[in-house]
């Protein structure tokens, strides 16, 4: 559920900053920029606890939804009102949610979870510097001060920022997924579950993941994960691992990379040496050259250019 809600919950941030952005170009006061510290709150607590349940989201969502009911209702003799309510709500949100995101001194446990906090936190203190000049344009608003567009630039500055810098978070989940395939988290002997295995289990064991990669090739998936396979071979994933690790010493990542190594290997051999790297990669089950690359270094000793052109000789 993680990782699923999280995108959702960025992705739901994404289009809000979209929207405040366009609604600060129409000079309107629709107070949609409120949802943005609950959500990465529970964006938080999702990365560092594990939070699953969905209330406590709403929980926090309720003053935006008080003050989106208001903005709603109010006419123009109570507005004055609702302004003062809404900026310094606004305010409050964007200091003490990123000062809980940024002081709790929560650390990842793997690179993708530090990615991500590390996502948290660079939006966070975006928000402190916009609160600041938000409580400039609410100054401006309220008294006065004829500051012109001043604030309100700086303020649709940051939201682009924040834009940015969650477009740059699905870039790298949907597209490389470089974090977790570049540096798999590895699991100690205390990790890994003590399992005893029988002679009948390490044979059956040895025969389908065997099979399900050199006969079934389930390795020119780029998007295979452990789950994946053990689907397939229908045995347990903590299984899988502690066979990985205790028969052949190595995780799942690298003894999958090796297969994809051989099959690229075999391409280059059958006389595909004008291909280029990059979609040389992308044939034999990596979705990026730099993957690609690592692990060849890894099992051949040289990269594949070398390798290539050492063949071509």
């Amino acid at each position: 559920m993680g990782v699923k809600v999280l995108e959702i919950l960025l992705g739901s941030i994404c289009f809000g900053l979209l929207g405040q952005f366009f609604l600060f170009t129409a000079d309107s006061d629709f107070p949609i920029s409120l949802m943005f510290g609950p959500i990465m709150y529970y964006s938080y607590l999702i990365l560092a606890h594990g939070e699953k349940r969905i209330w406590i989201l709403f929980l926090h969502l309720l003053p935006f939804i008080g003050i989106i009911t208001s903005f709603l209702l109010v006419n123009e003799r109570f507005y004055a009102i609702y302004l003062h309510f809404y900026f310094i709500t606004l305010i409050l949100s964007l200091v003490v949610y990123p000062s809980i995101i940024i002081f709790s001194g929560r650390k990842g446990k793997n690179p993708l979870q530090i990615h991500n906090l590390l996502i948290l936190e660079l939006l966070s203190i975006l928000c402190y510097v916009g609160s600041f000049f938000v409580f400039v344009m609410y100054m401006d608003r309220m008294f006065e001060l004829n500051l012109e567009l001043y604030p309100r630039m700086v303020v649709m500055a940051i939201l682009f920022v924040c834009i940015t810098i969650v477009g740059y978070y699905f870039y790298q989940i949907n597209t490389n997924q470089l974090l977790l395939e570049n540096n798999p988290p590895e699991q100690t002997e205390d990790q890994v579950e003590r399992i005893r295995f029988n002679e009948q289990q390490i044979r059956h064991y040895k025969l389908m993941l065997t099979q399900s990669m050199e006969h079934d090739k389930l390795y020119l998936d780029a998007n295979l994960t452990l789950e994946k396979v053990a689907k397939h071979v229908s045995i347990p994933k903590n299984h899988i691992t502690h066979f990985l690790n205790y028969y052949y010493a190595t995780n799942f990542y690298e003894w999958l990379a090796k297969y994809r190594i051989n099959h690229a290997i075999s391409l280059i051999e059958s006389g595909s040496e004008n291909l280029k790297l990059e979609f040389l990669a992308n044939l034999s089950g990596f979705n990026s050259r730099t993957t690609f690359n690592r692990y060849f270094k890894m099992y051949m000793g040289e990269s594949p250019s070398n390798y290539r052109l050492r063949l071509s000789k």
